[in-house]
């Protein structure tokens, strides 16, 4: 796999993982009301961003300042990252 191409779908994931980010826990004007159908996969995709939480919380060491957009921009990181991993280790093991 190319680097560019790892590069870019790590992008991706990154920025899906910011959406999701800033849909769930805020950061918007008018926040969106769910079903009861939805709130499973809603408390599923919550448990996966809380690493760009945790991370918000580390910055800002008050709970009651955490801010969204470091959270938004924890997530992409976190997340960019381990797809750049998981895709490198993925291009070795499967070869060209």
């Amino acid at each position: 796999m190319n680097i560019w191409v790892r590069r870019e779908i790590s992008f991706q994931v990154g920025i899906v993982s910011a959406f999701l980010t800033w849909l769930i826990f805020g950061g918007h004007a008018n926040p969106i009301s769910i079903g009861p159908s939805l709130n499973f996969i809603f408390a599923i995709l919550s448990f996966l961003l809380i690493p760009g939480m945790f991370l918000s919380l580390l910055a800002s060491t008050n709970v009651h300042l955490i801010s969204v957009w470091m959270g938004i921009i924890g997530n992409f990181i976190v997340y960019f990252c381990v797809a750049n991993i998981v895709l490198s280790k993925w291009a070795k093991h499967h070869g060209p």
